[in-house]
């Protein structure tokens, strides 16, 4: 049997493309307010399949020398309060390039035309205004009274089920010292520059200013961790389309497309 060359040509180009699970540096944040109304924004940087649960915290991450642990007080206890920030992707796979925003007025998460994306639970955002963090991660944040104290709470954790996305920083991360609400260690599992950025501004509210459009996710993260390619203010609070549209992927033609095109032409001049 003949392939129509249209086919063939279409097969080259996807058969090797595949999803895999999330892991570390699978969204990418791009902004975020210290000041009212506290919306985030993230960009996806591998396809997110439906229903997964992804945690977001602003408690400071503990001396990665010393154990994994959070800051229990400070936005992860459950009680009173019901612990991070969770949210559940939607019904459909999220494609890479899609940017994400929590939109704090609302208590949800929206794709950039404003509509609902996914289902949201747990503790909305508190942020310091006097500097900040973010982490994402996946798994089960777990109280651990053998560990001890932590700048005077009661804030032994680890990580259970899962792992670290993404971490963010406005400043510096910490290298010495107890941590605060407005400063944090940078977790081991995390690299700054490439799983982790650390903004060079103490600015309220941040957000990347750059180009949207890449021939690969590695160009796109290397732009987003360009201090160069931020902007923000101490006054002016970014309202969710100011975090902007979706990002694009548009991929320099591989080996297999160009052997397609070429013969593609070939099975043309035969006719």
């Amino acid at each position: 049997m003949k392939l129509k060359p249209l086919f063939l040509l279409a097969f080259l180009a996807t058969s090797s493309a595949s999803q895999a699970a999330i892991s570390t540096g699978s969204i990418v944040f791009i902004g975020a307010n210290s000041d009212e109304a506290e919306h985030f924004a993230f960009v996806v940087a591998s396809a997110i399949s439906p229903g997964e649960v992804i945690n977001f915290t602003d408690s400071s991450y503990g001396d990665p020398s010393a154990t994994t642990r959070f800051r229990w007080s400070e936005h992860l206890s459950t009680s009173p309060t019901p612990g991070p920030l969770v949210w559940t992707s939607p019904g459909s796979t999220v494609p890479v390039g899609t940017v994400i925003v929590y939109d704090d007025t609302d208590n949800r998460f929206e794709f950039t035309s404003g509509a609902v994306a996914g289902t949201v639970s747990g503790l909305e955002s508190d942020f310091s205004t006097g500097g900040e963090n973010i982490f994402a991660y996946q798994g089960t944040i777990t109280f651990n009274d053998i560990i001890g104290s932590y700048d005077g709470d009661t804030t032994g954790v680890s990580v259970y089920g899962g792992g670290f996305l993404w971490g963010q920083a406005s400043g510096n991360w910490q290298t010495t010292g107890s941590g605060a609400t407005d400063n944090s260690y940078l977790p081991s599992s995390l690299t700054d520059g490439t799983s982790a950025m650390a903004i060079a501004t103490t600015l309220d509210n941040a957000r990347y200013n750059g180009a949207r459009s890449f021939d690969s996710v590695a160009l796109m993260l290397a732009a987003i961790n360009d201090n160069t390619n931020w902007t923000g203010s101490d006054t002016v609070v970014a309202n969710p389309s100011d975090f902007g549209t979706n990002f694009t992927i548009i991929p320099e033609p591989t080996s297999a497309l160009l052997g397609g095109l070429g013969l593609l032409a070939l099975l043309r001049r035969r006719r």
